[in-house]
């Protein structure tokens, strides 16, 4: 991108961050919807006394109780030189960065831990994450040879579409779908130019998606990979070959230079338990004819009304699709005309793949496995596809009066039809509504949010109305497009293309800025005090390292619900984590009987819903719960937990036995006595065991992740490979200028879009 059009692109980027984001630039706010914990925690009014009940957004209650207190720990063991391996406060203990989904080795995220504020380097993590996003696709149109403001503005539009801002809350969606457009621009070249930096710039780059994202988002790489693949290749074998060169040798070099993260995460996995959160539901193969509604997602509901799409066992299947209303249309259009021009084709095909691949998977049981969070790799599609479709329409002079007004009676019908639903016929089926909405009680959520779903029934006929400013626009965009349909010759001359692309990103923005939370800071120093409940709690916890376990009704009763446990680091027996290993929380009611006097020295119970306070219980335990002497003749000692990763144990004078450690086994922990190593053995049903001889006066448990050395031999050997390549590769590269000996040396200065036009007639003209 020139200086010019990237200027422009930084000074509309600072626009949209500014409307999206506001204060939480400057640190007066929190990037965290910290209202929900008044709203529908019973033990947390003190956030907000004078809350609603009714949250800005509880889409992304995972943010509160899950992302944000675990950042706070990695950010305090990071500033303290030690990297958070082990999770000491939950589950009973569990590994931490090997659980991807806390987006803990994310490199934007590292370097910004390293030099500002904790609330700061927070924000900023997710702003860069949305701006990096917006950078790698505007390069990315405009590298395919996309107009400098289709490039922009689309760009723009792909940064806040429905597929990153529904996903705010889980870090690692986002940060890992950074580097796809860069990635896709990499293979490009050395796939169509056969550029020799292509895959060394490729290893780098998949390595960044791996230290990003987590096993679930690894899996996207592979569907990207194959659409890319398909999409370029086609039917030419000799294609195909090339192409899997280029990914193979991109994946496998990125593979190792990942290895110290991903040989945890692997281990976990293998370990651990999953518990499938997403059910193919009933009508879950309806799922790819719902992602229609893409085109106006309101009719399915919002994240602040009733939302259909669970009937399909989803949320927000439109919403994750959506880059503006016209912006899906022009997809439409760029999906069946947009290969018009010849060096566009592989480009288009590949882009076609992505988006039909995504449709079929999520009417498939594999959407239990890779979740609608897979839904970005079908928006990457569908930006190409709309910038293709919004310049075909550009192009052409041809009148389409059918299809402009096709197109108006759409839209008018959508609209009327919309305003009578939701001011005519709504408010006679609202009892019939709140009835089945009651019937459907069957999780605490639903339980402890009465004015929550009371207000999401009352406020259906604003959401998906022109009481809603975003559909007013939306319509508005969609009309704006049937005129350009039935008037293309005025395109150029009025400036109304330029004006539909800003049309169309406006409700975008309006909806990111809406979904994305913004809490004021008081919220977060009280929230972090805790109230009188957490502070007395934590007074009785902390000093010795106890531990706690939770009796309530539900989770919204609980006191450190989730991992809000981190925050106060308190040790609880039950946690949160889409890989759980296999500790206390997994016994059954009967196991935990037998367990009683090693599950927790005390247990907080709340007794019915809505309690703001519960009544703490001293367990009798023989010592302590954690640390466990196991013989006749007792011997006494400290326990002192030093830091994440290390706890020491000082024993007095006494004869030979052994400890119980009930935190959770996890192969990795090491005992050390006088610098000698001692074994620790697994003990049923998730305990471990030491022996402690009566010498022993001083131990030192330690963490670390089993095949860590492993890891990091194969990074060194994949930097070894990637430095060896380049050097092979560095002369051929200057001579050639990133071009092989089937172009001419014309070739090396033709540009892009001319020389991909030039290799693709090669490979498809007839003979």
């Amino acid at each position: 991108m020139k200086l010019k059009p990237l200027l422009w692109f930084c000074f509309l980027e600072s626009l949209v961050c500014l409307f999206v984001f506001r204060d939480a630039l400057w640190g007066q706010s929190l990037l965290a919807p910290l209202d929900i914990a008044p709203a529908l925690f019973s033990k947390y009014q003190f956030v907000d006394p004078n809350s609603s009940g009714v949250p800005g957004n509880h889409y992304i209650v995972d943010q509160l109780f899950y992302d944000l207190p675990i950042q706070k720990t990695i950010y305090d063991s990071l500033r303290r030189g030690e990297i958070p391996w082990w999770d000491p406060y939950t589950f009973g203990g569990r590994p931490l960065l090997a659980d991807a989904h806390i987006n803990g080795t994310d490199p934007v995220r590292l370097i910004l831990y390293g030099f500002l504020p904790f609330e700061r380097a927070y924000n900023w993590t997710r702003i860069i994450h949305f701006v990096l996003t917006g950078a790698g696709m505007a390069w990315l149109l405009s590298r395919f040879g996309f107009s400098v403001w289709t490039s922009i503005l689309f760009a723009l539009t792909y940064q806040f579409a429905g597929g990153f801002t529904l996903f705010f809350g889980h870090p690692w969606i986002q940060a890992s779908f950074i580097y796809y457009p860069f990635l896709w621009l990499a293979w490009d070249a050395g796939l169509r130019s056969r550029a020799r930096w292509s895959l060394p710039v490729g290893a780098l780059l998949v390595a960044a998606i791996f230290y990003s994202g987590n096993l679930q988002s690894h899996a996207y790489l592979v569907l990207f990979s194959c659409a890319f693949a398909a999409g370029y290749a086609g039917r030419s074998v000799d294609l195909w070959r090339r192409s899997l060169v280029i990914i193979c040798g991109s994946g496998l070099i990125g593979g190792l230079l990942a290895m110290p993260v991903l040989s945890g995460q692997l281990e976990f996995f293998l370990i651990g338990s999953r518990q499938l959160g997403s059910q193919f539901g009933r009508f879950g193969w309806a799922t790819g004819l719902a992602s229609a509604s893409a085109i106006f997602p309101w009719s399915l509901g919002t994240f602040r009304t009733l939302d259909l799409s669970k009937f399909f066992g989803q949320s927000s299947v439109g919403f994750v699709l959506w880059i503006g209303c016209a912006g899906i249309f022009l997809a439409g259009f760029g999906l069946l005309r947009g290969d018009h021009r010849t060096e566009l084709k592989p480009i288009i095909w590949a882009a076609r793949i992505l988006v039909v691949g995504y449709l079929i998977l999520v009417s498939t049981p594999m959407v239990s496995l890779l979740y609608l969070r897979v839904a970005p790799l079908a928006v990457i599609g569908l930006i190409v596809l709309a910038a293709s479709g919004f310049e075909r329409l550009c192009e052409t002079r041809e009148k389409k009066e059918k299809r402009g007004l096709g197109l108006f009676l759409m839209t008018a019908t959508i609209a009327i039809g919309i305003n009578v639903v939701a001011f005519l016929v709504y408010p006679a089926w609202r009892p019939e509504v709140t009835r089945f909405v009651e019937s459907k009680k069957s999780s605490a959520a639903i339980d402890d949010a009465p004015r929550l779903r009371e207000f999401q029934i009352r406020n259906f006929p604003d959401e998906v109305s022109f009481g809603n400013p975003e559909v007013v626009v939306g319509c508005l965009s969609l009309c704006l497009l049937a005129i350009l349909l039935w008037r293309p010759g005025k395109t150029n001359h009025c400036g109304a293309a330029f004006c539909l692309l800003w049309v169309n990103l406006i409700p975008v923005l309006m909806f990111a800025g809406r979904y994305i939370p913004r809490a004021p800071m008081e919220q977060w120093v009280r929230l972090q005090a805790g109230g009188a409940e957490q502070q007395k709690v934590r007074s009785v916890l902390r000093p010795q390292a106890l531990r706690l376990f939770e009796i309530a009704p539900g989770p919204h009763d609980q006191l450190f619900p989730y991992a809000l446990a981190h925050l106060y680091q308190v040790h609880v027996v039950h946690g949160y984590s889409a890989l759980r290993p296999n500790s206390l929380t997994m016994l059954s009611d009967e196991a935990r009987q037998q367990w009683s006097n090693q599950l927790a020295d005390w247990i907080y119970e709340s007794k019915e819903r809505g309690q703001s306070q519960g009544s703490l219980i001293k367990q009798e335990v023989p010592g302590l719960a954690r640390f466990q002497w196991r013989d006749r003749r007792q011997r006494q000692f400290l326990v002192k937990q030093t830091s994440l990763n290390s706890i020491e144990l000082d024993f007095e004078s006494g004869g030979a036995g052994s400890v119980l450690w009930t935190d959770t086994y996890f192969p990795g922990w090491q005992a050390r006595v006088d610098g000698v190593g001692v074994p620790v053995e697994k003990s049923e049903p998730c305990f471990s065991r030491i022996q402690i001889s009566s010498s022993v006066k001083h131990i030192v448990l330690t963490y670390r992740p089993r095949f860590l050395t492993a890891g990091i031999v194969s990074a060194l050997v994949g930097l070894a490979s990637l430095l060896f390549y380049c050097a092979a590769s560095f002369p051929m590269t200057l001579i050639q200028f990133g071009f092989r000996s089937r172009h001419t040396r014309n070739d090396i200065n033709m540009p892009p879009k001319d020389l991909c036009h030039k290799f693709w007639i090669s490979k498809h003209s007839s003979p």
